[in-house]
């Protein structure tokens, strides 16, 4: 009885060291590999860093020039009341020639809008001052320029009409901008023409 008590003993610690063998090859086999390689991998951005990485000077001045105007409305505002039309009005001769210049009609814009387009003509007005005729010789000379305050080249259209400098500036954040440097220096706010895009179409119809 006990070399059977014994021989038992035997066994069951034979097969406890067989199950302590495998369990060991499982936890050192591929998928255990790869389990420590998805432990270890490339760890995610966490909203605090991405908070704190830098943004485009565009960007972050876009988003000023937009606080500075959240107090004004983004509905368009009502239209006047219009006094019945004239003789003058309905004659064929006006209403053609109101036919043909139509292309040269904008969108109305509203009061925020009409605020962010004030906000940078001021700002571009400040900065064509600063550099005056000597720093503004050619159209190359403007539009370096606008690329410096952070108004991207493939938003900006720059010409010379007359012998004086211009341009017209599509925002991405809505008005469009008409810059003449004169004399004298004057940009006008202004929506979208009918016909699309923020350069004035030439000719008419």
């Amino acid at each position: 009885m006990k070399r059977l008590a014994a021989a038992g003993a035997a066994a069951a610690a034979a097969a406890l060291l067989t199950l302590t063998g495998c369990g060991t090859e499982r936890a050192t086999g591929p998928e255990a590999a790869a389990g420590s390689e998805r432990a270890t991998g490339p760890e995610r951005t966490t909203g605090s860093e991405r908070a704190t990485s830098p943004e485009p000077t565009g960007s972050r001045l876009f988003q000023d020039i937009a606080a500075r105007c959240t107090d004004a409305s983004t509905r368009l505002p009502s239209p006047p009341a219009s006094d019945p039309p004239d003789n003058a009005a309905l004659s064929p001769e006006n209403s053609r020639y109101a036919e043909n210049h139509g292309y040269k009609q904008t969108a109305q814009l509203t009061p925020n809008a009409r605020c962010r387009g004030a906000a940078h003509a001021e700002r571009i007005t400040a900065e064509l001052r600063k550099a005056g005729p000597a720093g503004l010789r050619n159209e190359g000379d403007l539009a370096a320029l606008l690329e410096r305050l952070a108004y991207p080249k493939d938003v900006t259209g720059v010409h010379r009409s007359g012998g004086s400098l211009g341009f017209t500036l599509s925002l991405p954040d809505g008005p469009c901008l008409t810059g003449r440097l004169g004399p004298p220096l004057d940009i006008e706010t202004h929506g979208a023409y009918m016909e699309g895009g923020c350069e004035e179409p030439r000719g008419g119809h």
